[in-house]
């Protein structure tokens, strides 16, 4: 699967606004919780309104690889049960935050996806170090510098 910026940037903003200092966001897997609830003749836990959004815009097997993604690249803290029926995100890690600093801006991420489209970049390092260097335009432009 493709790496899908958007999808990255959702999942963040999403970690962002419903976890904080001792309040983890649950996440289930969709698709796994409907198929072993069916077999064991049980009721699913519940998908929290959060992840509904996410839902709304990408498929339960793009969100799940993008939160493997973003697992792996260290921009989430989970309880480690990733890959499990439910699992929790304690937080964003510290890059995660730099991260979507950068990227928070639709304007700054329109351009940034611009960019990299332009250049063919489409590693998230990438993409972090384009968004960091349009920041940096906007604050020295704004500063006269």
């Amino acid at each position: 699967m493709r790496l899908n910026l958007d999808c990255v940037r959702d999942i963040l903003l999403c970690v962002e606004d419903n976890t904080g200092y001792r309040r983890c966001a649950v996440f289930v897997d969709a698709d796994h919780v409907k198929r072993i609830s069916r077999q064991l003749g049980c009721e699913a836990p519940s998908i929290q309104p959060y992840q509904q959004e996410l839902m709304e815009k990408y498929s339960n097997q793009e969100i799940m690889y993008h939160f493997q993604y973003c697992i792996s690249a260290d921009l989430i803290e989970t309880d480690g049960n990733f890959g499990t029926q439910k699992f929790l995100v304690a937080d964003l890690t510290p890059k995660g935050h730099e991260t979507i600093s950068n990227l928070r801006s639709p304007k700054v991420f329109k351009l940034t996806k611009k960019i990299a489209e332009q250049l063919g970049i489409r590693s998230l390092e990438g993409i972090c170090k384009i968004a960091s260097s349009i920041v940096s335009e906007i604050i020295q432009s704004h500063l006269n510098i």
